[in-house]
């Protein structure tokens, strides 16, 4: 085996008091070779993103900016520099330049109010001296490697203009762009369909080739392990109980715990078909749903997307349907349009009966106790849904303030942005004039703290961030 990059030995990793367990990592030694994928898998809770996120000092800090996760033994070896005991500004170096990550969560981990060609160019910029159009050029380069569609336009996009494998893509190529040593995937394929897991997992398989970048996999697929793994660790509890080629973990397992993942992965035989009474509960009728870009102060409208077209279908009482596609395909959209998170142009949505399309909001509300959805992420849409369908009386707007600390002294900022203290604050109100106002200030003071850190930016950028900052708040409040 080639000379290890990475050197991960008796790795301990404390839990704040009053967790379930001592460590969330305990004792964890393994290396990681050039040209390498070590996939780790284990259940949820086993310490498998706590490991990876210690490797470049991300751990959760607690609200005191003490960290709620420290480590307190052993040592973490990049190239033979210990990054346990590296400075800020070191990890701040090793970050994108020699170790990339790869977040599960993409909406969680890019900026909703920057465009993607915006946040790959810091990332560029922090790293590299380049003009600014050589580093867009190398976004653009990056972004069609990717393959991302029409990379010059993906430039202009915000986050939620893509699908999930789009932004999974978007956030490939960030890790990607410095060409790092070293890329750590926290489970980047869990929210995806097959064939854009599959295309992903071959782009990484193509990295890694034509790079020779050594990456660490976590994950708790094993099609996925049994695809691209050279070798599998495999984690419980924060222990590392089993370490070895992927053929020999895979076929002839001898940790019990082992065993039992593999025997959990369920298999492709659907169960046997039981009875289910003959009443239809949904129906669906020639459904559409059409996105239209919105033209922005500095951006041009881009055309429409017909996201359903002419959905017909029908889910009966105690049945449970399987609704299947690749990303983009319309699937969460329709599921959407079910539950009156957003509203369709055309067709019906019966449910028991009743045309769910045809009722108002105040009309809809008794229904919504019978019919609920599962989001996989927690948007500001589905939140804000949630918020305004609660018991408070109509047209009133209760505040549940929090226990709250002031914000740092900023007077020339604060003085600009309007606010004095953060309204750290819970509402909840069945007002859609309340729920706007509560939403627009909401959105306000997002954008107000995303652009409190570089207090030192010109005059010109900060008429753009006000521009911007504009235009965001009449997007959370029409939405």
């Amino acid at each position: 085996m080639a000379e290890p990059i990475l050197q991960i030995e008796e790795l301990t990793i404390d839990l704040p008091p009053g967790a379930d367990r001592r460590h969330a990592v305990e004792g964890v030694s393994f290396t990681l070779a050039r040209d390498e994928i070590l996939c780790v898998v284990g259940e949820s809770g086993s310490g498998k993103s706590v490991m990876a996120r210690s490797i470049l000092g991300l751990l959760p800090r607690s609200p005191g900016r003490r960290p709620a996760l420290r480590p307190s033994a052993g040592r973490i070896l990049f190239k033979g520099e210990d990054l346990l005991a590296a400075t800020p500004a070191r990890l701040r170096q090793i970050r994108g330049g020699g170790i990339g990550m790869i977040f599960q969560e993409p909406m969680t981990a890019l900026n909703p109010l920057m465009t993607i060609g915006r946040q790959i160019d810091e990332v560029i910029a922090s790293h590299r001296r380049l003009p600014r159009r050589e580093r867009l050029q190398r976004a653009i380069a990056m972004f069609a490697d990717v393959r991302l569609p029409h990379p010059a336009a993906i430039v202009h996009a915000y986050p939620h203009e893509l699908s999930g494998g789009e932004r999974q893509r978007a956030m490939i190529a960030m890790a990607l762009v410095l060409e790092p040593d070293i890329l750590v995937a926290d489970e980047p394929t869990t929210a995806l369909d097959v064939t854009t897991q599959a295309q992903i997992l071959a782009l990484i398989r193509e990295l890694r080739q034509g790079r020779g970048t050594g990456i660490i996999f976590i994950t708790h697929d094993f099609g996925v392990v049994a695809e691209i793994a050279d070798r599998v660790a495999v984690m419980e509890k924060g222990r590392l109980v089993e370490i070895g080629l992927a053929r020999q973990v895979l076929n002839a397992p001898r940790h019990p715990y082992t065993r039992a993942l593999i025997d959990a992965v369920p298999g492709l035989t659907p169960p046997p078909r039981r009875g289910v009474p003959d009443q239809t509960l949904i129906e669906l009728r020639d459904l559409d749903k059409l996105y239209r870009s919105r033209a922005g102060l500095f951006r041009k409208a881009r055309g429409a997307v017909h996201a359903v077209k002419h959905a017909n279908l029908v889910v009966r009482r105690g049945e449970t349907l399987g609704l299947v596609g690749e990303s983009g395909s319309g699937k969460s959209t329709l599921a959407r349009c079910i539950v009156r998170l957003v509203d369709a142009e055309h067709g019906q949505i019966l449910f028991d009966g009743t045309d769910l399309r045809a009722l108002s909001r105040r009309a809809m509300r008794p229904h919504r106790a019978r019919l609920q959805m599962v989001s996989k992420t927690r948007s500001h849409r589905s939140i804000r849904a949630a918020a305004s369908e609660t018991s408070s009386p109509p047209g009133r707007c209760s505040m549940a303030p929090r226990a709250s600390r002031p914000m740092p002294a900023r007077p020339s900022f604060w003085a600009w942005s309007g606010w004095t203290q953060a309204p750290r604050c819970a509402f909840r109100t069945n007002s859609p004039a309340a729920s706007a106002s509560a939403s627009a200030s909401l959105a306000r003071w997002r954008f107000v703290q995303t652009c409190s850190l570089p207090m030192n930016r010109s005059r010109r950028s900060m008429s753009r961030s006000s521009a911007r900052f504009s235009n965001s708040s009449s997007r959370f409040a029409n939405a």
